[in-house]
């Protein structure tokens, strides 16, 4: 499947957006966001809304400010998240997961074989997520920071992490003070 997200001013600028459900399956998609969309796959949880079971699988981004973009408001859920074999190219942000800063309400997320490339920003920005796994990613060519995490109860390994040309290798990944029950393990980080 192909969506072509393109900015039309009325709030509807993202590729693919869920807000509440159980054992939601995106896979195989390609979302073209390189004419002003704001988000490829958006996964906003607010309201009385919750996800349970999100399988983001072999999906492909270009362009736009997040390709994968999951965040959730004061005390919606979202549970028991996988996002695999997925490729970005040109984002603002790669991948952003955000649970806010008032409590820990997405838990269980494995990102896993995921490639980011070239992001004006950030490859991966993960902030106040409970239990995350993140494993044989490649993060290439940010213009900030490869990696960026605000969470504890991480476990971060096999990763390879450059950013653009110019930006010092203690960029590569930025671990946040909160996060000092993290573990990363054999990371390759170039600048």
């Amino acid at each position: 499947r192909f969506y072509k997200g393109v900015h039309n001013g009325s709030g509807a600028d993202n590729g693919i957006t869920f807000a509440n459900g159980k054992n939601i399956v995106v896979d195989s998609v390609t979302v073209d966001m390189t004419e002003g969309a704001f988000r490829g796959i958006d996964i906003q949880c607010d309201g009385e809304n919750s996800i349970d079971g999100l399988i983001i699988n072999n999906c492909t981004t270009y362009g736009g400010e997040n390709g994968i973009d999951i965040l959730t408001g004061n005390n919606n859920k979202i549970r028991n998240v996988t996002i695999s074999n997925c490729n970005i190219y040109n984002a603002y942000q790669g991948i952003l997961i955000n649970a806010g800063y008032n409590a820990l309400t997405i838990d269980n997320v494995t990102i896993s074989n995921c490639n980011i490339y070239n992001s004006e920003w950030i490859g991966m920005d993960i902030r106040y997520v409970k239990d995350l796994i993140v494993s044989k990613c490649r993060v290439q060519d940010s213009q900030n920071r490869g990696i960026s995490i605000y969470t504890s109860n991480s476990n971060i390994k096999d990763c390879f992490v450059s950013c653009a040309e110019g930006i010092t290798a203690e960029k590569g990944v930025y671990i946040n003070d909160d996060s000092a029950t993290s573990q990363i393990n054999l990371f390759t980080i170039f600048s």
